[in-house]
């Protein structure tokens, strides 16, 4: 589903557009990228720059948006994808009747450029009551579009109505000595993360990078949510250049010694200017090893002398009552091989990320895509590979300058879809309607494993188990991978997810050619939010195993 921002004059009508105070919205099917499909029922608020994730039913909630006469909304939307039975034709045009969108109860706040975070089952304390197993936390989001106006408050959504809610703080007595500061409450519904004591950058700005991670045996610190990244709020646009110190926060629900609530810390800075880059987090649960769980890369941003090219991993699992480790970057990561900001980054179900777009400075746009593989170890440097004519590996320059407004998608079938942006000749179309397809070189091995059956029943949280019959072609299964679908907007998906889970082989290893019975442990209920994700198993080349080829995914639903 796409929308985008309503251009006046509109130089093409036929294409998808949103008119002040109101939205339409089409479908893309890329197995058949000729046709847009409008959908009849249109919405009364300007979705554009707003936030937006999965909830358990897979529907998108949709909160915020773009000032229009009315100023920023606080409107929230629901779109379910149920409500998609019937394609018709209107004067020529393929349009999709029903009524698949639902207004939900407005925000406290208003809010453009919010993230929406999904949530892991009773993640949030609220009162006596624990919320989350598919409810979205909504953070950051100016309510002004310009001057020093960072989002204070965020709110909770749970999945199961159409209210929003908010955790009871507790007394300034239960807290820690050495957090950085109590959250405070001015009503059930809203919750200050920045009192006026704090420094500035303590408030969350413009699409926050935002993660909840996995406790990993910190009982106090169940559902932690990590903040790499957030862009700064500043006066007037932040520029290109500005200094800014790679702010990474902490936001820890507290389940034990006290009443429910929050503490809010600070992580060490990354010494770097993520000012518009992006993150991604990937979760490896093998079932020989050790368990990578939290692990957090962040990409890019416009530093000081252009767009940076470094990569630095969070560990994102220490424990901020002790503040251990001292140092909680890692920043000998192997660089990109371009600098880049505003790109998109896109996790692959073999575990490796696609870098792509962006821009290298404001008049140089970041045409060579890359493949960056992080390590299968936090302390792993990595490498990054990329993507020109010229190399082996298969892949070419992107055609298309792809900027602010950009987004990159993987698809089912393990393809990545790229497209929108800012042209670079802005005026008098500054917006960018172009698509296009990257295919990974897997995609062009001789062999690609077959996924011939799996649950079409919601799976029950780790420990439970789940079976999934395969067929390698030439070598052997060795990943399974659940992807949580994307959900992109300005070069940043806080639905995107990967995580390897262990498994079992009925024969080990599998016969090529033969199909074989495996049997995978769903991921932990504090590990993955519940709701729909795509099942991939990952065949590895028996001559070079670390070539590895996905199978086209099946949707399947943990709850």
């Amino acid at each position: 589903m796409i929308w985008r921002q309503h251009i006046t004059p509109d130089p093409n009508p036929s294409l998808p557009c949103i008119d002040d105070n109101f939205t339409e919205t089409w479908i893309f099917n890329p197995g058949n990228p000729a046709q847009l499909i409008k959908i009849t029922q249109a919405i009364d608020s300007d979705i554009f720059c707003s936030g937006h994730s999965f909830d358990s039913e897979g529907r998108l909630i949709v909160a915020g948006g773009f000032f229009g006469p009315g100023g920023i909304p606080a409107r929230t939307y629901r779109f379910d994808p149920t409500n998609l039975p019937i394609e018709i034709s209107v004067g020529g045009q393929p349009f999709v009747r029903f009524a698949p969108w639902s207004r939900l109860d407005d925000m406290a706040i208003r809010r453009y450029y919010p993230t929406i975070l999904p949530l892991i089952s009773e993640s949030v304390p609220a009162g006596s009551m624990a919320y989350g197993g598919g409810g979205q936390l909504v953070i950051g989001g100016p309510t002004l579009t310009s001057g020093l106006d960072g989002n204070e408050l965020w709110e909770l959504h749970p999945s199961s109505t159409s209210s929003w809610l908010g955790p009871v703080a507790p007394p300034l007595a239960a807290m820690h000595p050495n957090h950085l500061e109590n959250y405070s409450s001015s009503s059930i519904e809203r919750y200050s993360l920045h009192p006026p004591t704090n420094p500035p950058t303590a408030l969350l700005d413009s699409y926050p990078r935002a993660f909840q991670l996995q406790s990993a045996g910190l009982g106090i610190a169940r559902g932690q949510i990590v903040i790499a990244g957030d862009i700064d709020a500043v006066p007037g646009s932040p520029a290109l250049g500005q200094t800014l110190n790679g702010d990474a926060w902490v936001i820890v629900p507290r389940y034990a010694g006290g009443p429910p609530g929050w503490q809010f810390w600070r992580y060490p800075d990354s010494s770097q200017n993520r000012q518009y880059g992006t993150a991604v987090r990937i979760d490896q649960l093998p079932l020989v090893g050790t368990p990578r769980r939290n692990r957090v890369l962040v990409f890019g941003g416009a530093g000081t002398g252009g767009a940076l090219n470094t990569v630095q991993e969070l560990t994102a699992g220490s424990d901020p009552i002790s503040r251990t480790p001292a140092s909680a970057w890692n920043s000998g990561k192997a660089p990109m091989q371009y600098g880049r900001y505003w790109p998109n980054a896109v996790l692959l179900p073999t575990g490796k990320v696609l870098l792509v777009g962006g821009r290298q400075t404001p008049g140089q746009s970041a045409f060579i895509p890359e493949l960056y593989d992080p390590g299968d170890l936090p302390q792993d440097s990595g490498f990054s590979i990329p993507l020109v004519q010229a190399n082996p590996v298969q892949g070419f320059g992107l055609p298309t300058p792809r900027h602010y407004h950009s987004f990159a998608l993987l698809l089912q079938d393990g393809r990545v879809l790229v497209a929108g942006g800012e042209r670079p000749q802005s005026p008098p179309v500054p917006s960018e309607y172009s698509a296009e397809m990257y295919v990974p070189a897997y995609l062009y091995q001789p062999f690609r494993p077959l996924i011939q059956a799996w649950p079409t029943t919601p799976i029950g949280f780790g420990p439970a188990t789940f079976q999934v019959t395969a067929k390698p072609m030439l070598g052997t299964i060795d990943r399974v991978v659940i992807m949580r679908p994307g959900s992109v907007t300005h070069h940043f998906d806080s639905d995107q997810r990967y995580i390897e889970l262990a498994f079992t082989p009925q024969q080990s290893p599998p016969v090529p050619g033969q199909k074989t019975i495996l049997t995978a442990t769903a991921p932990d209920p504090d590990l993955a939010p519940p709701g729909h994700y795509m099942l991939f198993v990952i065949e590895a080349d028996p001559g070079n195993p670390q070539n590895r080829v996905p199978s086209v995914a099946q949707f399947v639903e943990f709850q």
